[in-house]
């Protein structure tokens, strides 16, 4: 039996066995914590007349057993089918890279709305369209979630989708089967080896999306946008690529600055296009925004959407959620509020502070646990090195012991033979950053950005770096 025949002949699809309802069909994939295959004896209790596994397994007679090579991708296939693949109906944007990939999608859809289209976002801060909003249990939903919800954003009139690609969501093929028309590289650098293993490996889930699933969309006009400044995007495009490409830089590329005045309130620039040049000046600030700017404006030209309209989106956000997000207050220094959890991105916020020629910069950064523990001690190397002043503090321990993580950053801090302080609870890291500051410091407190929570071993506790700053700033 074909996997879109099958679509057709049950009630529902789903990956967890406590969901299936009766007449539907239970996809036994292996998770993160669990087999599914374990479950299958619960599917059919709950009513599943199908069964989709990587091996045969024992089921009624009056129960269809599918057996597939992937599960992931048999449960991808089946839920676009099932949906009636949605994806075609809409255009749709993939954007993927280490860092970068929120902001665009913000970049994007504000254009977008600027233009008069009907926006749906599926990102990390949260999925939206239309007056749906819902918080984002990771960046890129399980393909049958994602299915579910581009349906639903078809139903809801949403005529485009900014959505960003995580290289999990490629690796495990939760994309597979969403028919793309442009798909944006940003860049890579270290992160997720704890999952990949090796750069390579990294490099290759991000590949994926370029050299395979742009490519067999059904869609008629496919593009590609890649930032050349990038070494591992120089490769993309020039070993991975079957479809029209959109170079972006700083002074390379098809999409490029003439220009650029850097100040306290944002970018000044002036940008060289296909369609011709345009200036525009953004309350984003730093360069690497710079850069975020460019690859949105190759997707937005590329789909002909004027330039001046380009110009009054991109003026028209001041900030987005967590990414260098300002927290104003009357003492006369600086507080920015940055998701930034990578060497890279920590190094990038922390010198598009710098260009802001103030006084000291007081970094306030941890590592989550269970996660990739070799950035820990280059993270520390970063904020020291380009820090006046590092407090080492918690982020999202999970199952770690937090002194454990602070232990694991600090040879890269000793390594520049600056000072530092460890406060190992976030809130006091916080208090003390605040508590020092004088006219004219920055205060960058990084690595959880948006996030209104703390995880610690198997709780999860509201904790919200934003309010934590309000709350020291008015005592």
């Amino acid at each position: 039996m074909k996997l879109e025949e099958l679509a057709k002949k049950v009630t529902g699809i789903t990956y967890d066995s406590r969901a299936v309802k009766k007449g539907g069909c239970f996809v036994a994939v292996c998770g993160a914590h669990a087999d599914g295959h374990k479950f299958i004896n619960d599917a059919v209790k709950n009513g599943a007349v199908a069964i989709v596994s990587e091996q045969t397994v024992k089921v009624p007679s009056s129960v269809t057993n599918v057996v597939v090579t992937d599960t992931h991708i048999a449960l991808a296939e089946l839920s676009a089918a099932f949906f009636g693949y949605p994806s075609r109906k809409i255009r749709v944007v993939g954007i993927t890279g280490t860092n970068g990939k929120t902001t665009i999608t913000y970049l994007i859809e504000a254009v977008l709305k600027v233009a008069g289209r009907n926006v749906g976002v599926v990102g990390t801060v949260n999925w939206r369209y239309g007056g749906v909003l819902m918080p984002a249990p990771n960046t890129t939903p399980m393909s049958y979630d994602l299915q579910r919800l581009l349906n639903e954003m078809v139903k809801g009139g949403v005529q485009d989708v900014a959505m960003e690609v995580s290289s999990h969501a490629l690796h495990q093929k939760r994309v597979d089967f969403v028919d793309f028309d442009a798909a944006v590289f940003t860049n890579l650098t270290h992160d997720h080896l704890d999952y990949h293993k090796t750069i390579e490996e990294y490099f290759e889930a991000k590949k994926g999306l370029f050299s395979s699933l742009l490519p067999s969309s059904v869609k008629a006009k496919k593009i590609a946008v890649v930032n050349i400044d990038d070494g591992w995007g120089r490769r993309l495009v020039f070993k991975c690529l079957s479809v029209e490409v959109f170079k972006y830089g700083f002074d390379e590329g098809d999409i490029r600055l003439t220009s650029l005045k850097i100040s306290t309130a944002g970018n000044e620039m002036e940008i060289k296009t296909p369609w011709g040049k345009f200036s525009c000046t953004s309350r984003l600030k730093g360069k690497f925004n710079v850069s975020n700017i460019l690859a949105s404006v190759a997707v937005l030209g590329a789909f002909e959407i004027p330039l001046d309209v380009i110009k009054l989106g991109i003026e028209a956000i001041a900030n987005v959620p967590g990414r260098l997000e300002d927290v104003p207050n009357n003492r006369g220094f600086s507080v920015f509020v940055d998701y930034a959890h990578t060497p890279d991105a920590l190094k990038n916020v922390i010198e598009a502070l710098r260009e802001l020629k103030l006084q000291r910069i007081i970094t306030v950064f941890g590592c989550g646990g269970d996660r990739d523990s070799a950035k820990r001690p280059l993270m520390g190397e970063v904020a020291s090195l380009l820090s006046d002043v590092v407090i080492v503090t918690s982020d999202n321990p999970r199952g770690e012991d937090p002194v454990n993580i602070i232990n694991d950053i600090l040879p890269g801090v000793k390594k520049t033979g600056r000072d530092y302080i460890i406060a190992e609870d976030r809130r006091e890291a916080i208090k003390k950053a605040v508590g020092m500051a004088k006219k004219g410091d920055i205060i960058l407190i990084a690595g959880k950005g948006h996030e209104t929570y703390q995880i610690v071993g198997k709780e999860t506790r509201h904790f919200d770096d934003k309010e934590e700053v309000l709350k020291c700033l008015s005592a």
